[in-house]
C-alpha cells in the first residue's frame, strides 16, 4: 500500500521544481503508479537537451522505510561525448522487451499495468548500496549529478570492481565482472576499450 500524504508531497515538490507534472493512477491500495516529467530538462554533459522522464513509484512508497526507487525511465537514449565520440552514457540501457520488468512488478505495481509501453524506452539504472532514494526528488537528484558527472563515475566503477574482480580487492568477483560487462554493454567502442583497460591493466 502507499501513503496518499507521502505522494502528495512527492508531487508539490516537483511541480514546485519543473511545472507540468503528470501521474498514472492506479487503485485505492496504489494510488499513484508512476510520474511524469514530459519536459526534463537535461545537464550540458548530456546530448540530449530534454526528454520525457517516467518514474515508477514503489508499492509501499511513504510506508515502509526502505521502499527506494533504483532507477527511471528516459524516452530516448541518453548519450555523451568521450575523446570526440558520442556514446551511450553508460547505465542507460534499452528496454527491448517486458521480461525484467515483469519480474520487479512486486515492487513496483507500474509494471503490472502496461510494461508493453515502456519498450522502446531506456532505463537509468541508478540502483547503489550507498544511495536508496525513497522520493521521485531525491532520486532525479541523483540522476543530474551522476549524469554531470557520468565519465568520472564509469572510471571510477571500474577500477573498482576491476580490483575486485581481479583478486586485488576483497569482495565477489563473479559480481564484479557483472558489473564490469554491465557498464561496457552499450558504449561506444573507444569508451569500452578505455574502461576495459582499467579494470584490467
Amino acid at each position: 500500500m502507499q501513503n496518499p500524504d507521502f505522494l502528495n508531497r512527492c508531487i508539490a515538490t516537483l511541480e514546485a521544481r519543473y511545472g507540468r507534472v503528470e501521474t498514472v493512477p492506479g487503485d485505492r491500495y496504489y494510488p499513484m503508479l508512476a510520474v511524469k516529467i514530459p519536459d526534463f530538462k537535461m545537464p550540458d554533459t548530456v546530448e540530449e537537451r530534454s526528454v520525457e522522464v517516467i518514474i515508477p513509484i514503489p508499492r509501499c512508497a511513504g510506508y515502509l522505510p526502505g521502499a527506494s526507487l533504483a532507477g527511471l525511465h528516459v524516452s530516448k537514449p541518453l548519450h555523451g561525448i568521450y575523446d570526440d565520440e558520442s556514446t551511450v552514457i553508460p547505465f542507460c540501457d534499452p528496454v527491448e522487451d517486458a521480461d525484467w520488468l515483469i519480474k520487479v512488478c512486486r515492487f513496483y505495481p507500474f509494471y503490472e499495468h502496461d510494461p508493453e509501453s515502456l519498450i522502446g524506452t531506456s532505463y537509468l539504472c541508478l540502483n547503489s548500496p550507498n544511495d536508496r532514494p525513497e522520493s521521485p526528488q531525491a532520486l532525479l537528484d541523483i540522476a543530474v549529478d551522476y549524469l554531470t558527472h557520468w565519465q568520472e563515475n564509469a572510471f571510477t566503477l571500474a577500477v573498482q570492481h576491476g580490483a575486485i574482480a581481479r583478486g586485488v580487492e576483497p569482495g565477489n568477483s563473479q559480481y564484479s565482472v557483472e558489473w564490469i560487462e554491465h557498464l561496457v554493454e552499450q558504449v561506444s567502442p573507444g569508451l569500452r576499450a578505455r574502461l576495459l583497460a582499467v579494470a584490467y591493466p
